[in-house]
């Protein structure tokens, strides 16, 4: 099953993979094959070794985010080169001070007719929104490689002055070689790339220029490979083999880009309860991630923009790894008692690897001992003076 089944990516959708059945399709970490100077964390934002996941394409540090409390129809098939209609827009849904970015879609085929558009959420009046391709694989369909994206209702822009400002079209020029696995490891899917589009610089009516850590990304699908056949179980609702696309952007979108940034996955039941509604308890993860992203701004004033990966447990049923057993919030996110977890991968290289995917999954059992102890230093990552060798930290 190749994680690029489309339609995918559109305003508001998010993807799950189920139980953690699809480890194998994430191949090899980032930062196992590109080796760069790494983009420090400003000195405000320091911490500790062991909540570090490497560092990713660009070189910039992941960190693994913290996990909180958790206080908190008819079936209609879709061929499998069918695409449902994009929902609406979402109106602005960040919190005061966030943005976000989107390529809709999130894919494309490396055809040279297949296209998407970037769409940007100012979350507030600004002065431009820029985006210069980078020289590579990918070109707008008309006009030059660096162009004002625009919010006038026309062109492809969906609602004149709702601050989410959008590009021209942009399609794969075939420039640049396409072929092999992704990050260049074998035992990743063939025929999948993700591409980087360049700089991204938003202009502030004050003339300061803000740019976003994680600039945007898109998906390259090789048209050798063939598409998932994927059936559209509710209106909210689009099933795959091991993924589901879950639209929420009639409750309040971007649940899964917010909730890594924020450190809390509270909001997430609008995510998991539309699927409990279709299909059965028969998981024992959920693990999500989106094809947009959203970031505080300046970027350098959150360590939470550097967040790569998160995990809450949703359930302790068993003894010995210093949690207690009495914490049990499966049903709040609409398990009968199976679910055990929830975890979120950040977008794209950012987060879709198997070394991140796997850390957050250690986190339901480890590393929770005493901080007494001198092993661990925040009550979930071994310190760097213990020997455990640990992928949550420990020397290696």
């Amino acid at each position: 099953m190749n994680p690029f089944c489309k339609p995918l990516a559109r305003s508001g959708w998010f993807q799950l993979f189920l139980s953690g059945l699809v480890l194998s399709t994430f191949g090899s970490s980032a930062e196992d094959k590109f080796k760069t100077d790494s983009l420090p964390l400003p000195s405000t934002l320091a911490v500790a070794s062991g909540k570090r996941l490497g560092t990713d394409q660009n070189g910039v540090i992941r960190l693994c985010g913290p996990g909180d409390s958790g206080n908190a129809a008819v079936s209609q098939q879709v061929t499998p080169t069918g695409k449902p209609p994009p929902p609406p827009p979402p109106p602005t849904v960040l919190p005061a001070g966030m943005r976000s970015w989107e390529c809709v879609p999130g894919v494309i085929r490396d055809d040279g007719v297949d296209s998407f558009r970037l769409e940007v959420d100012a979350n507030g009046v600004v002065g431009q929104v820029i985006l210069s391709l980078a020289a590579g694989s990918l070109a707008f369909v008309t006009g030059t490689n660096s162009q004002n994206l625009h919010d006038d209702g026309l062109n492809g822009d969906r609602i004149a002055g709702d601050r989410i400002f959008t590009s021209e079209r942009i399609r794969y020029n075939g420039s640049s070689p396409f072929g092999g696995n992704l990050y260049g490891d074998p035992l990743s899917p063939a025929g999948i790339l993700f591409e980087s589009l360049g700089d991204l610089s938003v202009v502030e009516t004050n003339g300061v220029t803000n740019r976003f850590l994680i600039g945007p990304t898109v998906g390259l699908l090789s048209t050798t490979v063939p598409l998932a056949e994927s059936h559209q179980l509710a209106s909210n609702v689009l099933i795959s083999p091991y993924l589901v696309n879950v639209s929420t952007v009639f409750t309040n979108g971007r649940q899964t880009q917010k909730a890594i940034r924020a450190g809390s996955m509270s909001s997430m039941n609008g995510v998991t309860l539309p699927v409990y509604s279709i299909l059965p308890d028969a998981f024992d993860f959920f693990i999500f991630f989106s094809m947009d992203h959203v970031e505080s701004v300046p970027f350098s004033g959150s360590s939470g923009n550097f967040v790569a990966g998160a995990h809450l447990a949703a359930q302790v049923k068993y003894t010995g790894t210093g949690l207690a057993t009495n914490n049990n919030q499966s049903g709040y996110f609409g398990s009968s008692g199976r679910l055990l977890g929830l975890n979120i991968l950040d977008t794209a290289t950012r987060g879709i690897s198997d070394g991140i995917c796997t850390h957050e999954l250690l986190h339901q059992w480890v590393s929770f001992t005493s901080g007494s102890l001198g092993l661990n230093f925040d009550g979930s990552h071994y310190s760097a003076a213990c020997s455990a060798n640990s992928l949550v930290g420990g020397t290696h």
